[in-house]
């Protein structure tokens, strides 16, 4: 079968290695003192803007701090860890009756508000913020005491709320109080 010489559907392919013979490389710019990594050789090398600039947020203008904390959202910040804190130990020392988790309980309740107080209250000096979680965490721990006292009444309890404390946790009271005190300094501070 003849070949037909010259057929519209089938490109012409090289049948060897290519070689144009226009190719050159770009000729090199001359060396500026414009060129990348070169110092001008006189002025200044100061940017219209500082690089900083691009990492402001938009509204905010440069050089104002981060919003500072306060003792409202410090406090705000802390209600939560403190319900938490509250309600486990209720549950431990009411309805479970155990008395020996209480002091890794109330370390704990200490250690988280602390920390929330810190986190709300960034800004605040050290010394306010050790002083707003540790009322923070006596006021909770107090409710717990509390909540776990109205639990004995309820199930036939007589004694007052020192008599009953004294009786039911002696000495783990102070144990409970010095654990979440330092807790909550540790992570406030």
């Amino acid at each position: 079968m003849p070949d037909a010489p010259d057929q519209p559907d089938k490109p012409d392919l090289p049948t060897g290695p290519v070689r144009p013979d226009s190719f050159e490389l770009p000729a090199t710019p001359p060396r500026t003192a414009s060129n990348p990594g070169e110092v001008a050789p006189s002025g200044s090398r100061r940017l219209e803007r500082p690089p900083s600039e691009r990492y402001v947020k938009a509204g905010r203008p440069a050089g104002d701090e981060a919003p500072r904390g306060s003792v409202a959202r410090a406090i705000g910040f802390a209600i939560l860890p403190s319900v938490i804190g509250v309600a486990l130990f209720f549950v431990v020392a009411g309805p479970l009756a155990a008395d020996t988790g209480l002091v890794l309980v109330a370390g704990g309740m200490g250690l988280t508000i602390g920390s929330a107080v810190a986190r709300g209250g960034r800004g605040l000096p050290t010394g306010q913020r050790v002083l707003l979680a540790a009322v923070i965490f006596v006021v909770a721990l107090a409710a717990g005491e509390i909540f776990t006292w109205q639990f004995a009444l309820s199930e036939g309890g007589v004694l007052e709320l020192g008599p009953y404390l004294w009786q039911a946790f002696g000495g783990l009271l102070v144990l409970q109080l010095l654990a979440g005190l330092v807790g909550s300094a540790i992570t406030a501070a």
